[in-house]
């Protein structure tokens, strides 16, 4: 990996890694309690940040925040895991994490393909031409689920940062987001 500015930014990840591995084990909407099952869905998440830390050169920060998908609340992860109730709440949660280095988006997008394990969605800047930008793609173990380098970069997988030109993708968590930012960028 060459040598980029150490500019730090906010990457929102979707994972259902937890999701995926208890769906046969748990209803949807069934409580899931219980030191056992808490230990177990942040294990698997620690191991897939990881994954992603190694796979960036170690260019990422320790703290991380975890959201449920509708992501009215930010918790640091430790804390979110114990407030988690049911299996719902791993359907697609959003982890929030701080990249210390400028990486061309074209760049991480290879870095998150070649992360074969996993299934996830990331949201990044799209450096180093247009940083008011931030691209959103799937990652399905490897291969291209849907999102901006895999469906000829169609604007509904865009979304223009506050104070960058209009053009917003009103789908795009930008309220979470900026308070992702605030926290972790302080």
């Amino acid at each position: 990996m060459e040598s980029y500015d150490a500019t730090r930014s906010v990457l929102i990840l979707s994972i259902d890694i937890v999701f995926r591995t208890f769906e046969d084990d748990y209803d949807y909407d069934e409580e899931v309690s219980g030191e056992d099952f808490r230990i177990s869905s942040l294990n698997l998440i620690e191991k897939f940040i990881s994954a992603l830390k190694e796979q960036v050169g170690g260019h990422l920060e320790d703290k991380v925040l975890i959201s449920t998908l509708e992501g009215k609340n930010l918790y640091e992860l430790k804390e979110g895991v114990k407030k988690f109730k049911t299996l719902r709440d791993y359907d697609c949660c959003c982890l929030y994490v701080v990249l210390t280095k400028k990486i061309p988006s074209e760049e991480l997008d290879g870095l998150f393909l070649d992360m074969d394990l996993y299934g996830f969605s990331a949201t990044f800047p799209c450096f180093p031409d247009e940083e008011n930008k931030l691209i959103t793609q799937g990652y399905d173990e490897g291969e291209y689920n849907t999102g901006y380098f895999s469906n000829d970069k169609l604007t509904a997988y865009v979304a223009m940062l506050p104070n960058g030109p209009k053009g917003s993708n009103s789908l795009f968590p930008m309220k979470e987001y900026n308070k992702a930012k605030e926290i972790l960028l302080k």
